[in-house]
């Protein structure tokens, strides 16, 4: 091979500037279809999961309904001063503090904790010796960050995800945060005559609202 046939052989392995602008669009291209796509994998592993977290609460409420023959009480325009999970965990009253067996504590309910046509607990440990009445635990397949004694925003322990959302509360000792579960029984306006459970979280750039009268969550 002689030297002109060398260059010339060098010359047709090289890319010409047309071929390398191909390549590059080509690469943009399939680029521009796969992100969207794992963006909208992410979102939707994202949302099931959150969605299975709402299975276990509405069975907990279910549960509660069995055992209590009532839907939990509802407070649903003050989440920070609910008592629903209390009444899910059981609550036990030694004098003016209450408390569940996973935890939580509440001294002197404050005004306002209670929603309407309500004063006290009604899942609650009653009564002494022979005669005593328990308290019924129905959030046991409730894991351990889906509730959270919170400090800041509220009173007493929360129910909820640890999915940012428009409204949270925290535990300053733990840094913990949670995002409310909103729940209403005698004023639910999509489940009538049973209860309305949800709560909004952000994923990207916009906030979605996974509830338990819709299977697909709802962009706000």
């Amino acid at each position: 091979m002689n030297i002109n046939q060398i260059k010339l052989h060098e010359r047709r392995r090289a890319f010409t500037l047309i071929e390398l602008l191909v390549v590059m669009a080509v690469i943009a291209t399939l680029a521009a279809m796969i992100f969207p796509a794992a963006a909208a994998v992410k979102r939707n592993a994202y949302i099931k999961r959150v969605q299975a977290q709402m299975e276990a609460v509405k069975s907990a409420i279910e549960t509660y309904k069995e055992n209590v023959k009532v839907y939990p009480p509802e407070n649903p325009g003050k989440p920070e001063l609910a008592p629903l999970y209390y009444e899910l965990a059981g609550t036990m009253n030694a004098g003016a503090t209450f408390s569940t067996p996973l935890g939580g504590s509440i001294a002197n309910p404050p005004s306002g904790f209670f929603g309407p046509g309500v004063t006290g607990f009604v899942n609650v440990a009653k009564g002494s010796g022979d005669e005593a009445q328990a308290a019924q635990n129905c959030i046991k397949n409730i894991k351990p960050n889906q509730y959270l004694e919170v400090n800041s925003g509220g009173t007493g322990s929360v129910i909820g995800v640890t999915d940012v959302g428009p409204l949270m509360f925290t535990n300053t000792a733990s840094g913990k945060i949670i995002n409310p579960w909103r729940y209403t029984s005698n004023s639910a306006t999509n489940n009538s005559g049973a209860f309305d459970l949800w709560v909004d979280v952000k994923i990207g750039s916009k906030t979605y609202r996974i509830c338990n009268w819709n299977d697909k969550p709802i962009v706000l």
